[in-house]
């Protein structure tokens, strides 16, 4: 693999492009510790394997019943978190059913990172999970854990995760389960053409992939805060990579993590879809 730079290429702006989808979106972690500790991850208060309960339980349904009574209207519910093991893969069930059932919104429910690990605890059937998530009201998995397809970087990094393969693998089962499948990638100062190249080649495999999120780094609460966030035109690149060999995908990015300028750029560059977080239970 080469250090070849990313670069940006100059283009004219798109005067009538796809119109920008504004998605409000309810956030509902589950807790904020985590036994993986990636250094990239603001979930990273670390939680043994073992031993006395060392965490908060998990978000309950009494106040996620209350939001939802509240009559905000959201378009998707994000429920993410960290890793530990003391609640039970029914609880979680739980806990989608509770959201799809109070709220018309779309349910992104865990990523292909906590499917494994939840399989793996239970010692449960991938397949059986996904239809379990299908059926609680789940319509997608997350797709946290596929920052960065890279598994020499998925060692420096996040040591403890799924490889790479693995993550396409349960996007791909979840898929075959009727849920929608979603990818990520990460982006901060100094991103390589390679890796940018590598990365968007090992989603090959999930062809009817509907939505890539652009997540630039932000390294405030996390084991890298000597990093640096990406500059605009480094996303710009990764806007124009991920036309070249997804033409078809709708390409996102979180309006808290940019300014609105930058936004606006961005959508002139293929950016079809932005989440703004307007609300967020848990800890």
């Amino acid at each position: 693999m080469t250090n070849a730079p990313l670069r940006y290429r100059a283009a004219l702006l798109q005067t009538r492009p796809r119109p920008l989808e504004h998605l409000k979106v309810l956030r509902v972690n589950t807790t904020r510790n985590c036994w993986m500790q990636c250094r990239f991850c603001d979930f990273s208060r670390y939680a043994p394997l073992s031993g006395p309960r060392p965490v908060p339980p998990a978000v309950g349904r009494a106040a996620l019943k209350s939001e939802l009574g509240r009559g905000n209207r959201y378009d998707l519910i994000k429920i993410r978190g960290g890793l530990t093991f003391w609640e039970p893969w029914s609880y979680f069930l739980q806990l989608v059913r509770v959201l799809a059932e109070g709220s018309s919104a779309a349910v992104q429910a865990f990523s292909a990172v906590e499917l494994m690990h939840f399989h793996r605890v239970e010692k449960k059937p991938l397949r059986e999970m996904l239809e379990e998530l299908r059926w609680a009201g789940a319509t997608s998995l997350g797709p946290g854990g596929g920052e960065l397809l890279v598994d020499s970087l998925r060692e420096e990094l996040a040591v403890h995760r799924i490889r790479s393969q693995e993550w396409v693998t349960v996007q791909r089962l979840a898929m075959e389960a009727g849920l929608q499948s979603r990818a990520m990638m990460m982006v901060f100062r100094g991103i390589t053409r390679d890796l940018v190249q590598e990365h968007l080649l090992a989603l090959g495999p999930l062809r009817d992939l509907s939505v890539i999120e652009i997540k630039p780094l932000r390294p405030q609460g996390t084991h890298m805060e000597n990093a640096q966030p990406p500059h605009l035109l480094e996303m710009l690149a990764v806007v124009q990579a991920i036309q070249d060999l997804w033409p078809q995908v709708q390409i996102a990015v979180s309006a808290d993590s940019v300014s609105p300028d930058a936004l606006s750029i961005l959508h002139q560059h293929g950016v079809s879809m932005a989440y703004f977080n307007a609300e967020e239970i848990g800890p």
